[in-house]
């Protein structure tokens, strides 16, 4: 994925990276599984945009809603003039992923050598644009060159290609490098936004040349997968006993959490508390939780994967 996005370049070794002279920041949300937790994929988000990234990639994914605070985390770096990238999932369908669903997130598509959808390439309104995905060759761990397909492949030319557009236009808000992404996009599927392709295949050259079209995305006026809409999953992967929360303002929370029985742990990164319940429960508490005027937010604690 990083050798994608930003492999040294011009050296007439392995492969050359789309985001020329790029550098990264590597961040470790999963472990050697490839799997780990959306509070610490918002605790990254919000780590990349204080150490000043402009770029965040993300090749991982949940199959549920973008939760609050996986949101709050993206708005946070937004604001920071931050341009998020993430995948749309594989072999799942018509299946939205967070964090490619989540507002101001540019939701990647794969595509195959022949320009068209590649098959395993989720598809739905999360889809903001499309790359190569399919036997694409790059670095591997231990200094190895090899293979690999997915969404998680397409991301970082994405990111790659965002890096080079704030690089030739460093005054750029996020909003308009993704209008100079999306809008100069091929067109491969249903002419104007899809929901296989988003505004098309990226084309680093017209994003380069012509830039943006306008102050966001042209592509998606009217349509608006940029402002994702929530496709709710019946059977999310969960943290077993976790909820996380938002209290409001002058909320106890000794008193909140004594009322539900169960112990708090505080995220200053999230500025919210992790409550501890019994693992079974989560569904029944986390309803409760969130018909609590003392509540400002509640959400479960995803999985996340490599591979959604």
């Amino acid at each position: 994925v990083s050798g994608i996005a930003a492999a040294a370049t011009n050296n007439a070794q392995g492969v050359a990276g789309l985001g020329w002279e790029a550098t990264l920041l590597p961040l470790k949300v999963l472990d050697a599984d490839g799997n780990g937790y959306a509070d610490d994929l918002a605790d990254a988000i919000r780590y990349a945009a204080d150490q000043g990234a402009e770029v965040i990639n993300m090749s991982l994914g949940g199959a549920v809603p973008c939760p609050w605070y996986v949101q709050d985390a993206v708005d946070y770096a937004y604001a920071g003039r931050v341009i998020l990238v993430a995948a749309a999932g594989n072999n799942q369908g018509n299946t939205e992923n967070f964090p490619a669903n989540c507002t101001h997130v540019l939701g990647v598509a794969a595509t195959d050598p022949d320009d068209t959808r590649a098959s395993y390439s989720n598809y739905g309104n999360h889809v903001s644009v499309a790359a190569p995905g399919s036997g694409i060759y790059s670095t591997l761990m231990g200094g190895w060159y090899g293979y690999m397909s997915g969404t998680s492949m397409a991301t970082p030319y994405v990111a790659g290609l965002a890096a080079l557009v704030y690089s030739r236009y460093p005054t750029y808000t996020p909003d308009q490098v993704a209008s100079a992404i999306l809008d100069n996009a091929l067109d491969i599927g249903t002419p104007g936004w899809d929901m296989y392709t988003g505004c098309g295949r990226i084309e680093a050259f017209s994003a380069l040349w012509v830039g943006a079209h306008g102050s966001s995305p042209v592509c998606l006026e009217g349509v608006g997968p940029y402002l994702k809409s929530q496709t709710p999953n019946p059977n999310p992967q969960i943290v077993p006993g976790e909820i996380i929360v938002a209290l409001r303002p002058g909320v106890s929370v000794e008193a909140v959490s004594l009322q539900y029985k169960t112990s708090a742990e505080f995220l200053p990164t999230l500025d919210a508390w992790l409550f501890h319940v019994p693992p079974g429960q989560e569904r029944a508490i986390l309803a409760w939780l969130r018909a609590d005027p003392a509540v400002a937010h509640a959400d479960l604690n995803y999985v996340v994967t490599a591979a959604p």
